[in-house]
């Protein structure tokens, strides 16, 4: 009689405990990984944009710092502020004997920077302001689906 020997096909090899642990941690770290990936990409959108903002705020800053020195100047010369046509939206009024001056530089589409001037002796600057480029208005109604 012969004895027929049973041999056991081993697919894996012997998974142990050490084997399932190293297993589970490349497993964490992959996921924490790229999940700090994703936060960072989404800071630097973040950053970009706020970037962004800033750049444009500060360009027109300096274009209506620019009119206003214009402006100044062309009063302490004794020219008329209405010649100078070449400046955007420049609205001059009078009030008690001071020469008030308004206009208003575009920061991005929906905020203008604006400002007021006073001149009399001297220049004051009565505002400097980003404000809305347009109205608010609020919406009136509700879509609801009516089946």
């Amino acid at each position: 009689m012969s004895r027929a020997v049973k041999t056991k096909r081993v697919i894996f090899g012997p998974i142990g405990i050490a084997s399932l642990i190293v297993c589970f941690a490349v497993l964490c770290m992959t996921v924490l990984s790229v999940s700090a990936f994703v936060a960072a990409k989404d800071s630097l959108r973040d950053a970009e944009a706020v970037a962004a903002a800033r750049r444009d705020f500060y360009a027109a800053d300096l274009r209506a710092a620019e009119i206003a020195v214009q402006l100044r100047e062309a009063y302490y010369r004794g020219e008329s502020l209405t010649e100078l046509s070449e400046l955007p939206d420049v609205q001059l009024s009078q009030k008690d004997g001071e020469l008030l001056v308004a206009f208003g530089v575009p920061v991005d589409d929906m905020q203008v920077l604006s400002v007021l001037l006073s001149f009399d002796t001297e220049m004051e600057i009565l505002s400097w302001q980003v404000l809305p480029s347009s109205e608010w208005s609020p919406e009136d109604s509700i879509s609801v689906w009516h089946g």
